[in-house]
C-alpha cells in the first residue's frame, strides 16, 4: 500500500508521568496514530481516556496506539485499552496497537488481551492489515484460551479443545474447536 507521508504531530497530552502525541495519518480510511512515552496507570488512564476520546469522530476510523514509549503499563491502563477498542468498534473502527515493549506484550498475553487487541509488531504492519476482509482476527489461534468455568466462573486455561474439570468447584466440562464452553 502507498501512503504519503504522515502529517506533523498535531496535538499533545504531557502529564508528570505521560506524554501521549497524536498525528494523522493518510490511509485508506481517517486514521489517528497516538504514541505514548512513560507510564499508562491509575493517575493517568482517565487524562488518557479523555485525550483519545476527544480526537475520535462517529464513521469509519482506524485508531493505532504506539506504545514503544512506554515503560509501565498498570491495570487502569489495560482497562483504557480495553476500553478504547470496544469504543472504537461501535463507530464503526479499527483498534489496533503496535510496537509493544516485550514486558508489557507479556502481561498483555497473560491476561488473555491478544485475542481481543490487534497486536502488530510496527505501524507499517497495521496499516498492511487494517481494512483487509476478515483480517488478523482469522489467523490468530485460538488456543491457549482463558476461558470462564460454566459453574463458578473461575478463569481456567484450556491449552487445547477436549474435556477438562475446574480445580475449584470439580465440574467437569468440554471445550469445544472454537473455545466454547458446554458441561459434560
Amino acid at each position: 500500500m502507498t501512503r504519503a507521508p504522515a502529517a506533523t504531530m498535531d496535538f499533545h497530552l504531557s502529564t508528570d508521568k505521560i506524554e501521549v502525541f497524536v498525528r494523522r495519518e493518510v490511509a485508506a480510511a481517517p486514521t489517528l496514530v497516538f504514541s505514548l512515552r512513560g507510564r499508562l496507570d491509575y493517575y493517568n488512564a482517565g487524562a488518557f481516556l479523555a485525550f483519545v476520546r476527544g480526537h475520535l469522530a462517529p464513521g469509519p476510523l482506524w485508531v493505532i496506539l504506539d506504545l514503544a514509549g512506554l515503560i509501565h503499563l498498570a491495570s487502569s491502563g489495560i482497562n483504557a485499552l480495553a476500553e478504547l477498542a470496544d469504543e472504537v468498534a461501535r463507530l464503526p473502527g479499527e483498534f489496533a496497537v503496535v510496537s509493544v515493549p516485550p514486558v508489557i506484550r507479556q502481561g498483555l498475553a497473560l491476561l488473555g488481551l491478544e485475542e481481543k487487541l490487534a497486536v502488530f509488531p510496527s505501524l507499517k504492519d497495521a496499516f498492511d492489515d487494517l481494512g483487509q476482509p476478515q483480517r488478523h482476527r482469522k489467523f490468530r489461534p485460538l488456543f491457549p484460551a482463558l476461558l470462564p468455568c460454566p459453574s463458578c466462573s473461575r478463569r481456567l486455561q484450556a491449552s487445547r479443545p477436549g474435556k477438562y474439570r475446574c480445580g475449584t468447584c470439580k465440574m467437569p466440562f468440554e471445550v469445544d474447536d472454537q473455545a466454547r464452553i458446554r458441561l459434560v
